[in-house]
C-alpha cells in the first residue's frame, strides 16, 4: 500500500489500495491469520488502537 505525504492533510492512503485489502476474504487458516496480522502491522502506526483492534485474531493463534 503506498501512502501520499500531504503537509495540510498530513499521510493519505491510496483508496484503490485500500478497497482492494477491505474486500480480501476473510482468513480461515491460521497461517492466513498470522500473515494478515504481519500485513496489518505494518500500518499499525496510523491505525489507532491497532492492538486492541488486532486482539480478537491474535487470540486465535
Amino acid at each position: 500500500m503506498s501512502a501520499v505525504a500531504d503537509g495540510a492533510r498530513g499521510i493519505e492512503f491510496d483508496k484503490a489500495k485500500v478497497d482492494i485489502i477491505a474486500s480480501l476474504s476473510h482468513p480461515t487458516f491460521v497461517r492466513e491469520i498470522r500473515s494478515f496480522l504481519v500485513h496489518a502491522g505494518f500500518y499499525k502506526r496510523f491505525i489507532k488502537d491497532f492492538s486492541k483492534i488486532a486482539l480478537p485474531l491474535s487470540k486465535l493463534l
